[in-house]
């Protein structure tokens, strides 16, 4: 997914800007993984949250518990490639894309270091 945003945001000539959501995960915790369930539908994995076993099953699915979320933009990442190139270098794009996830994943880790709680903040 990455790789295809870099591609386009130079098409674009535009800047990526990421950001670190921390919070989401919290909405509707995961108690365990069905594997039976998972092989039935044919998925990788099929979570039962806390939501399904309070509100049931289809309420469950669409129905989050309160959640702080933060989100911290990073600095705009501007690539030095030329824009409208009709194809670009697939290992410079895998390259760009792993340190965008760097970038993001070492401030989700400074943001959950410095929270106080799950819910306050």
């Amino acid at each position: 997914m990455k790789s295809k945003i870099t591609v386009w945001s130079n098409v674009a000539g535009v800047p990526i800007v990421p950001i670190a959501v921390v919070g989401a995960e919290e909405s509707m915790p995961i108690l365990w993984k069905s594997s039976s369930i998972a092989k039935a539908l044919n998925l990788p994995y099929f979570p039962i949250t806390a939501n399904q076993l309070l509100l049931g099953p289809a309420l469950g699915a669409v129905g989050y518990f309160p959640a702080k979320f933060k989100l911290r933009v990073l600095d705009p990442i501007h690539f030095d490639v030329p824009p409208d190139q009709e194809r670009y270098s697939k290992s410079r794009i895998m390259d760009e894309s792993e340190h965008i996830r760097d970038l993001i994943q070492r401030e989700l880790y400074d943001m959950l270091r410095t929270r106080r709680s799950v819910w306050f903040g």
